[in-house]
């Protein structure tokens, strides 16, 4: 009997490594992107929506950048983003 439990506490254990290992994996990969991202941004959508996407940028006003914060801009469908930097 004792045998059994020793064997089922390992492979509990072995269990939440793996779980553990799968969401710093997971957690680590989001930082990455967000970095990827963020870096992204700066160098392409900064210029004219401003370092918070505002807009207010002498570009982005002669441009008419929209304001990413915007209600309107939020709730926009990920598509219409894709259209309008495509």
């Amino acid at each position: 009997m004792p045998e059994k439990s020793s064997k089922r506490a390992a492979r509990s254990a072995l269990a939440v490594t793996a779980i553990f290992l799968f969401l710093f994996l997971v957690v680590r990969s989001n930082i990455a992107r967000a970095d990827d991202a963020a870096a992204l941004f700066k160098a392409k959508c900064a210029m004219c929506h401003g370092p918070d996407g505002g807009g207010d940028t002498p570009t982005g006003k002669m441009m008419k950048a929209p304001d990413l914060k915007s209600a309107d801009v939020q709730k926009a469908p990920d598509s219409e983003f894709a259209d309008a930097i495509t």
